[in-house]
Parts: C-alpha cells; structure tokens; sequence
C-alpha cells in the first residue's frame, strides 16, 4: 500500500528523496526498521518506516505526511500485519495555524466503511484532543475491502491539500513540531521503544530531521 500511497503523492507534486543517513535502517526491541524520508515541493516532509520482526511474523508499514508548505493537518498511517489479521491506525492531527481545513471527505469515508470494517477502539492518548475527525482505527482479515478504503481516503486528503491555503513554513513546522515534541515528553505506544533502545537525544534528532522533518 506504501508504493500506491507515494504514487499518488508523485503524480501531483514534486517529490526529492532524501538522505536518512544513520537513522536509515535501526533496531528496536527486536524490530527491524528501513526508513526513508522525502521532500515534497508544495507540500512537505513524507517519511516512510518499513518493520519487520526477526521471525519474519509481523510487519508493520507507517507513513507520516507532514505539510509545511499549506495549511493542513498531519496524517499519520500505521498498519501492521500479522497472521492474515491487519491492524490500522489512519490518524489525522490538527497541526494547522488556521484550523479552517476541511475533512469532510474524509469524515465521508470514515462512515462509510465504519460498519464494512471492524472498529478497533483505543486507550486515552495525551495528544486525543489533536485528532480531526475522519480519524480511523480498524482490525480486520479484508484486505482489499481495507485498500480499497485507503486510496478513497488518500485521494480525498490529497485533493483537500491540494485546496488548502499556503502559509509561512517557518511557522507551520512550529505548529506541527508541538506533536512530535510531545511524544518525547509524554511518550506513546511507538515512542517509548525508541527512547528506551536510543535514548531520548537520539530519538528527538531522528523524529525532528526524519520521522516528522520540523
């Protein structure tokens, strides 16, 4: 799903892969992560983790898009796959300087298929209150009925950036940064393996110039 993902983010802009360096392949408690980042002209940073354990059991892919250049949200996939059952995490944040972007679309989308797929309801997080609707938690064996799901979703976020107004950088990225300075202060079920294995330095140069590129 990663490659239908940054096709789609191809098609409409520009897009200049760059050098994870060091950080580009880790291991965290017995996890294998290749990671790759990107900059999106006309829209932002995009990175891509790919996981896998070392029995070869689980995997697990993430994709974070993280626009600077307009003033939209955030979105955060997660999906991990492990005996033909996949878990998804499709997570909107509000890091906007406006909060005037429009999720309808994917508020739609998220109707649609809230009974065509399994819900998989979450703990209390710190950072809930960030989250736009259209926010997506689901467990399911529908593998296609759930990539089906994702290129509607993706299409409609893409074309609603696509609509967003542009805004200064500088400060979007500080909107965006109060996120991911949050993990590493309140930490979170993804986080707390990295600081624990790397330290919480480390983990903030890797968030910062990698995973959210603020």
């Amino acid at each position: 799903m990663l490659n239908k993902i940054m096709k789609k983010i191809q098609n409409i802009y520009e897009t200049n892969e760059k050098d994870c360096g060091k950080y580009t392949n880790m291991q965290v408690s017995g996890m294998n992560f290749h990671n790759s980042c990107y900059e999106v002209k006309g829209l932002g940073n995009v990175a891509i983790m790919k996981i896998t354990d070392d029995k070869g059991i689980m995997r697990m892919d993430t994709l974070i898009i993280n626009p600077f250049e307009v003033d939209a949200p955030m979105l955060s996939y997660d999906c991990i796959q492990m005996m033909g059952t996949n878990i998804l995490y499709l997570e909107p944040f509000d890091t906007t300087i406006e909060h005037t972007f429009g999720t309808s679309l994917l508020k739609n989308i998220q109707d649609k298929y809230d009974q065509l797929l399994e819900n998989n309801p979450q703990q209390e997080r710190w950072y809930d209150h960030m989250r736009l609707e259209g926010t997506i938690f689901k467990k399911t064996s529908h593998t296609d009925l759930l990539q089906q799901m994702l290129e509607e979703y993706y299409d409609a976020y893409l074309e609603a950036c696509q609509k967003s107004s542009s805004c200064p950088t500088e400060l979007k990225k500080q909107k965006a940064a109060v996120y991911s300075k949050g993990l590493i202060e309140n930490g979170g079920p993804a986080t707390d393996p990295f600081l624990k294995a790397y330290g919480k330095e480390t983990t903030e140069d890797f968030f910062k110039h990698i995973l959210f590129g603020v």
